[in-house]
């Protein structure tokens, strides 16, 4: 059997970087990592993880296992496994994920679904991230939220 450390082993093997002087406009798939520092628009799915660097802009669909926000993204993601914003980070849009963490300073305007595990892989659909309605946990109406490190 194959575990999750074993499978992120596996995912991080095969990474690919979008450079800083870069852009891409359309749709990324694959089966492999990768790290944008440059920019990307349209939409990505990947088994692997998505990494945006401090210097990164994507505005994008995305489906990913897990996803770190350390440059900006606006759209909406759906993740396997988790999703981390750290200070330097900005999230504008919607996600369903099954763990989140948004470190002090990072902003985040959207709506989160945090999801189980094994619902989380499901496929975006059209306008957001919203799973059928017979794969809905329980539900409260969120309201858009930014957290910043300031007068804490």
């Amino acid at each position: 059997m194959f575990s999750r450390k074993a499978d992120l082993a596996e995912s991080r093997k095969f990474i690919t970087v979008v450079g800083t002087d870069t852009r891409i406009e359309g749709v990324i798939s694959g089966s492999g990592s990768i790290r944008v520092d440059g920019q990307v628009k349209g939409e990505i799915n990947i088994s692997g993880d998505l990494t945006i660097g401090d210097k990164g802009v994507v505005e994008a669909k995305a489906l990913a296992r897990n996803v770190v926000i350390a440059g900006e993204f606006r759209g909406s993601i759906q993740a396997t496994g988790k999703l981390e914003i750290p200070p330097s980070g900005r999230l504008y849009g919607d996600v369903a994920v099954s763990a989140l963490i948004i470190d002090d300073g990072a902003v985040f305007k959207g709506r989160c679904d945090i999801v189980r595990a094994d619902k989380a892989g499901l496929k975006l659909l059209p306008g957001g991230t919203e799973p059928e309605a017979g794969d809905r946990g329980r539900q409260e109406e969120p309201s858009p939220r930014e957290t910043s490190g300031e007068g804490r």
